[in-house]
């Protein structure tokens, strides 16, 4: 019997009912300038045709996992753990790869031996263009080290990890736990703080993959409402002591900066006593940095006209 040797990569990609675009996140990963990887499919219960299409497909590098529908996390998880691979990236079904993703990744792996996560930014598509969600950092592509990610995202302003856009070693699962399930909104996010807090992270700053808004079944404008499911492993952590005392700090910043966030959306939407609240409640001893604290503030707190009033005075100064 033939014994092949374990990738260094396990792609995984959750399926339900995307017959109209896997195709295209599969053909992003097979056609990856890296190939030293397998491609696990897991099959959530899809009830269209997009198992046929995986099946059409004569590739030796794909495996095609099928469970009845259990949602995306217990997906994911069953990928986890048929992966042979060393690192275990992730792609949605509806999303792609571009062509250097994986080798990319490769070659931060191997410059940062150390590294348990290594993530790329990911273009945010919309009707056909791109979301600037990049903060001004376009220019750069050389991957780092994060010493700090959550300080990173609080302090530098940085970009967030995306699911289609990370790999995590295939050994740190063994320490944090794998993706919730029964989580609806906001499970990975869960995932990451969890890695964050356990081991290091590497940032590339360069566009690898995209994020289709358009595409069905996205939940980012539910998250935006709901509680975060990580704060509960937040303050779990916290007083199991688990978070690390150099990250203590950055961490309780992140989840101000959350509440400020949220705050700022409510007000934005005219909803200014539950901005109001928030603040109140979650962020009245400040951690996070003072921009965060005035915009949010200023919205919840400062009438709207009065605010529109005093922007266009400052815009007027600024053009003179």
């Amino acid at each position: 019997m033939i014994q092949h040797t374990a990738p260094l990569f396990s792609v995984v990609i959750p399926l339900y009912n995307k017959e109209e675009c896997v195709r295209r996140s599969l053909d992003s990963v097979l056609g990856q300038e890296y190939s030293d990887f397998e491609l696990i499919i897991v099959n959530d219960g899809s009830t269209d045709g997009s198992v046929a299409v995986v099946q059409s497909y004569n590739d030796e590098r794909i495996k095609l996992i099928s469970q009845r529908n259990q949602g995306v996390s217990v997906a994911r998880n069953n990928g986890v753990l048929a992966a042979r691979g060393k690192w275990v990236a992730f792609l949605d079904a509806d999303d792609q790869y571009h062509s250097q993703f994986l080798k990319r990744i490769a070659e931060s792996i191997v410059r940062f031996p150390d590294a348990g996560c290594v993530y790329a930014r990911v273009d945010w598509l919309k009707q056909g263009e791109v979301i600037n969600l990049h903060h001004g950092q376009v220019a750069e592509t050389e991957a780092k080290m994060l010493p700090d990610y959550l300080g990173h995202v609080v302090f530098e302003n940085g970009l967030e990890i995306h699911t289609s856009g990370v790999s995590i070693r295939r050994d740190v699962f063994d320490s944090v736990g794998l993706f919730p399930e029964g989580v609806k909104v906001g499970e990975d996010s869960d995932l990451w703080l969890r890695v964050a807090l356990s081991t290091k992270v590497v940032y590339i700053p360069e566009s690898l993959s995209t994020y289709f808004m358009d595409a069905g079944g996205s939940n980012w404008e539910q998250e935006q409402d709901r509680e975060a499911y990580w704060l509960e492993t937040y303050r779990k952590w916290l007083n199991e002591g688990k978070i690390p005392d150099e990250l203590t700090a950055s961490a309780e910043a992140y989840r101000q900066k959350y509440y400020l966030a949220k705050a700022l959306r409510f007000a934005l939407l005219n909803d200014k006593k539950r901005a109001r609240r928030i603040i109140r409640q979650h962020a009245f001893i400040r951690k996070a940095p003072i921009k965060d604290y005035i915009l949010a503030w200023l919205y919840a707190y400062v009438p709207r006209e009065l605010l529109k009033f005093a922007l266009r005075l400052i815009n007027k100064k600024l053009s003179q």
